[in-house]
């Protein structure tokens, strides 16, 4: 068994393309000026703190640029976290897994019934 490690998490703009996910949200929202679909929007990160960025959004329709304050927070499972898990799982355990799955051979049930003592 390893030990677990503090894990500092990176911003939000290393771990996700939050400009397209930006983008692909804005289709659901009209131009402030316009009131056209900001579909094809323009979208440019201004700065990026812990936990909100500010972005500057033009509309493709009528070239108005506003500037917007988004509150960037991880979405919670729905279950919530399984009890037990003290720890968010790192890509180092994911690594152990594979791992440990590479050279298996068989059904995943088989890996979850308790073996026999020898």
């Amino acid at each position: 068994m390893r030990a677990w490690a503090v894990v500092s998490r990176p911003p939000i703009v290393a771990t996700v393309n939050l400009i397209a996910l930006i983008k692909e949200r804005a289709k659901h929202h009209r131009c402030l000026a316009c009131s056209k679909a900001l579909a094809d929007c323009g979208v440019t990160l201004l700065a990026e703190s812990q936990g909100h960025c500010t972005v500057e959004v033009t509309c493709a329709s009528c070239g108005v640029s506003f500037i917007a304050v988004l509150l960037l927070r991880p979405r919670a499972h729905p279950d919530g976290m399984p009890s037990g898990i003290t720890e968010p799982i790192t890509g180092d355990d994911l690594l152990d897994v594979y791992q440990q799955l590479k050279h298996h051979r068989g059904p995943l049930t088989e890996l979850l019934s308790p073996r026999p003592v020898s």
